[in-house]
């Protein structure tokens, strides 16, 4: 599952807000920002939505309309594996 990994910081940072709940040092400012949400790094341009971080110096970018369904695809295939469908009795 290399997108939904590579995307975690996102999750981690955004909507997790760990640094608040569980602080390991983090920069005042980095604590800030996660607190605050996704409000400032939310960007629109030419009909995309996409999100921006820089993360342990690696710039990281969501694109809802991009990686969503790549997301929700790799998630599909982990539950299909899990739990297969059955055929009928």
């Amino acid at each position: 599952m290399p997108r939904i990994s590579s995307l975690m910081p996102f999750r981690n940072m955004h909507a997790a807000h760990r640094s608040i709940d569980v602080p390991r040092g983090e920069a005042a400012i980095d604590t800030t920002l996660q607190a605050i949400s996704v409000g400032l790094a939310t960007i629109f341009i030419s009909g995309e939505l996409f999100l921006t971080m820089n993360h342990r110096n690696e710039y990281l970018r969501f694109s809802l309309d991009i990686d969503h369904p790549l997301i929700i695809d790799e998630a599909y295939q982990v539950y299909s594996y899990i739990f297969p469908l059955r055929e009928p009795v």
